[in-house]
């Protein structure tokens, strides 16, 4: 018994260290390295990170060594009850070691990460551990406790302690994996940032659930910028997908400099019902139409897309035609043989806007005809427009038969040069 007393006494000693080296040290040091932006983050927020870190440090190895002990262990399985000397001593021992190093940060950070319930639950845990490695008794079932552990990683991605740049994918990936989230969310690294489409519900009018589409594009000095944010859903008008967009777009002001996907989407699903309450701005079914009179120095701009092809054509039009509707953007659909040009006009974020959605969505059909994504979709040209370029007023579908149509089209338009370096080449 004095040889175990030393070894648990040893085992506990070297735990706490271990963890308080972890918190202090290595975690400041990895999440740095991992996201640049960790280091900007407030000190309140690094406490609350590096306390994160440590937790599934732990969990990790109690979790995985005692899936070990309670699968192999011989001494634990053959007598649950009293058993003997084995490995699930050490593994309680180390779980100890936590407890205290854990207890001792809380007190030191309270006003950070301080909570009456985990000092009672620390407290508790160790006080159970303690008979446990004192008398012998119930190390199986003590073990077997510490199973549990295996969730606390994932529950370490919670909202709280998501850090800036790539940690925002371990927020999605939470949205995705849990239960209680009803989010789907899936996130593609590009080469000017992260897009996050993610699929969602808020509670609306009559308490009725509203599924929502919300697409994300960090930039890659995110979250030094506001992200841009697109909203759709079937069940709201285009006006009111507009004041969700505008609402989100203020919330995210509130959280400069700190990550804010998570925080947005858990702040539209509670507050969804209010915003909804309010008074529209405008009905859902006008056109987004402009002044001819509008001067040409507000900053709008155009751009040229390419598409190779089109197999649900029909669906595939009203999907750009509302795209471009809700995002204020005019101009022309071409189509002439196998050649499919997207001409747009608008602000220049509703256009990246647009490509993110025309990139991100299932738009068409593949040759089995099921859903997919826009992958050959080229931006040919963009440019901020210039006094001879023609204002378009609205988005309008045109079929050509003949090349030299299309060429008056962009020659109209005060493009003729444009077709000549671009539009021509895809004839050839």
């Amino acid at each position: 018994m004095e040889i175990n007393t030393k070894l648990f006494i040893s085992v506990i000693c070297t735990s706490f260290f271990t963890f308080q080296l972890l918190f202090y040290f290595v975690s400041y040091w990895f999440s740095a390295k991992v996201s640049p932006g960790f280091n900007s983050l407030s000190f309140e927020k690094k406490i609350e990170w590096n306390s994160r870190v440590v937790s599934t440090c732990h969990s990790l190895v109690v979790g995985i060594f005692g899936l070990y002990i309670f699968l192999f262990d011989e001494p634990t399985k053959t007598d649950p009850l009293w058993g003997g000397p084995s490995l699930a001593n050490v593994n309680i021992a180390i779980a100890s070691g936590y407890l205290i190093s854990d207890l001792s940060i809380m007190i030191l950070y309270w006003k950070v990460i301080g909570d009456k319930f985990f000092i009672i639950h620390h407290c508790a845990s160790l006080y159970a551990y303690y008979l446990v490695l004192k008398n012998g008794v119930l190390v199986y079932i003590g073990n077997y406790r510490l199973l549990a552990e295996l969730s606390s990683p994932f529950v370490n991605q919670r909202p709280k302690a998501v850090v800036i740049g790539n940690m925002d994918l371990f927020s999605s990936l939470t949205l995705s994996s849990s239960p209680h989230s009803a989010c789907r969310a899936r996130p593609t690294i590009k080469t000017d940032g992260t897009v996050f489409r993610i699929h969602t519900k808020a509670e609306g009018f009559m308490d009725a659930d509203i599924p929502l589409e919300l697409v994300f594009h960090l930039p890659v000095n995110y979250p030094s910028c506001l992200p841009g944010i697109s909203v759709n859903s079937e069940r709201l008008t285009r006006a009111q997908c507009v004041t969700v967009k505008e609402k989100l777009l203020e919330q995210a002001e509130s959280l400069m400099s700190e990550p804010m996907v998570h925080e947005l989407v858990l702040w539209i699903q509670q507050n969804l019902r209010h915003i909804l309450n309010q008074p529209e701005t405008g009905s859902g079914n006008e056109k987004c139409t402009f002044s001819t009179s509008t001067t040409m120095n507000d900053g709008l701009w155009i751009t040229l897309l390419h598409l190779d092809h089109m197999r649900a054509k029909t669906k595939y039009v009203k999907t750009v035609e509302k795209w471009a509707s809700d995002l204020r953007l005019t101009g022309r659909l071409m189509f002439m043989g196998k050649i499919i040009l997207i001409l747009l006009q608008g602000d220049r974020n509703n256009l990246k806007e647009y490509l993110i959605l025309q990139k991100t969505s299932k738009v068409d059909v593949d040759s089995s005809g099921k859903k997919c994504k826009e992958k050959m979709i080229s931006v040919l040209f963009e440019t901020k427009a210039q006094t001879e370029h023609k204002r378009f007023l609205a988005l309008e579908v045109k079929e050509y038969s003949a090349l030299d149509e299309l060429q008056k089209e962009f020659e109209t338009a005060g493009l003729k040069k444009l077709f000549s370096e671009f539009v021509l080449a895809l004839v050839k």
